[in-house]
């Protein structure tokens, strides 16, 4: 099935319910409006949130198939997929003017059509997995590798350079949701407001965040052999290879990535959306405020080391998904131009596809990075949230570069 096919069958319950919709059909049974009295406000919060679980579907949805597609290339059978539910057409249009008794039947219809999605996307998410049982781990190809690394969470991705191997340790960040910012005015905080001088977060108030494709990202910082290779060098001293490579301009980090690629992999510099959401992501509780835990647990920050040093010696400095020196070690040039309050306008909901990103053609005058550096003092820039602007053209011993693959 190619993506057009795709596209297609997702949308077909979509088409059925837009013709009932405009008198073609009978409208589809859904819950009764049950005497509730409800704002247009309230509906429109309730639109939106169908809007973005419907881009959640799609993009599970679209990747879904495509490694359906990749698999049965391979030669196995498989079943079709599955049809995705209706979605109320009205999700897009406004609420203003419309009586009581119409915004309570809208709210039924966009409360239904949201409790399908979300029994909808963990189908496809339990499919998904399912597939991937089905993966060569030992396949040289690029796509089976990688599908190899999201099905163990992480892993090793090699690929033939300068007539050598090229071996990236990758974790796989699943498509979720999650938060981007702090709330600055949390009395638990600790550094208060009146404490943190010109110290930026992401974004306050904190916005819920959703991150619509997975992606892998390097487990931490590229090496200085790992550079050294990209480079078609001679390998570094041993005691210096696994050490993170610093000393690059924000373009001599982008040119690194773009000599990675391969026809069937995109690899580039993180968003500040991807690393925050990648270092702040926890499956199995809320998101993040240090990399290794809760505000609460500020004094581990005493713990990370003072000068740089390898990932194998990360010790506290590493999240839940296994991502290691989010909080120390160096700090790490994003893909992004810096701008102030970007993301204010999204509240209280951002969406974020990164298989849309792309790289920014021109150099701006300030650039985004993330994470803190060895020896800086104090908890605030440990924070997953922190962020400072830096000149783009400067090449810092304490800023270094973490890759971000996907699949093309």
């Amino acid at each position: 099935m190619n993506r057009a096919a795709a596209l297609s069958h997702f949308a077909f319950f979509s088409i059925a319910l837009a013709l009932a919709s405009c008198g073609g059909s009978p409208a589809p049974q859904g819950p009764r409006p049950t005497g509730r009295i409800y704002s247009a406000e309230e509906v429109q919060r309730e639109a939106q949130e169908l809007v973005v679980r419907e881009a959640e579907a799609r993009a599970r949805f679209l990747a879904l198939s495509a490694l359906r597609e990749r698999l049965v290339a391979r030669g196995l059978a498989l079943d079709p997929l599955p049809s995705s539910p209706g979605l109320p057409t009205e999700r897009h249009v406004p609420t203003s003017g419309l009586s009581e008794q119409d915004l309570a039947e809208r709210m039924a219809r966009l409360r239904k059509a949201n409790e399908d999605l979300e029994r909808f996307v963990p189908r496809l998410d339990r499919l998904r997995a399912k597939l991937l049982e089905h993966v060569d781990a030992q396949s040289g190809d690029p796509l089976a590798q990688l599908d190899a690394i999201e099905r163990a969470g992480r892993g090793t991705l090699r690929l033939p350079l300068h007539e050598r191997e090229l071996a990236l340790e990758l974790i796989y960040v699943p498509p979720s949701r999650g938060a981007l910012g702090i709330d600055l005015d949390d009395p638990e905080l600790p550094y208060p407001l009146e404490r943190r001088g010109a110290a930026r977060v992401t974004s306050s108030p904190a916005l819920e965040l959703v991150i619509a494709e997975g992606f892998f990202l390097q487990r931490g910082e590229l090496t200085r052999a790992e550079l050294a290779m990209l480079r078609g060098l001679p390998a570094p001293e041993e005691r210096e290879a696994a050490l993170p490579a610093t000393g690059l301009t924000w373009r001599e980090a982008q040119e690194l990535a773009a000599s990675v690629q391969h026809a069937q992999l995109a690899v580039r510099l993180p968003s500040e959306v991807e690393w925050e959401h990648a270092a702040r992501f926890d499956p199995a509780g809320p998101p993040r405020f240090y990399p290794w835990g809760s505000m609460r647990d500020s004094a581990r920050a005493a713990e990370l080391a003072r000068e740089l040093t390898s990932a194998e010696n990360a010790g506290v400095d590493r999240s839940a998904l296994g991502l290691v020196h989010l909080a120390g070690n160096a700090r790490e040039w994003t893909l992004d131009p810096w701008r102030e309050r970007r993301w204010q306008a999204m509240a209280p909901l951002a969406v974020h596809h990164p298989t849309r990103l792309e790289s920014p053609k021109e150099t701006p005058a300030l650039v985004a990075v993330r994470g803190s550096a060895a020896g800086e003092e104090g908890v605030l820039r440990c924070e997953c949230a922190f962020r400072a602007a830096v000149d783009p053209n400067t090449c810092e011993a304490t800023i270094g570069v973490r890759l971000l693959v996907l699949r093309r």
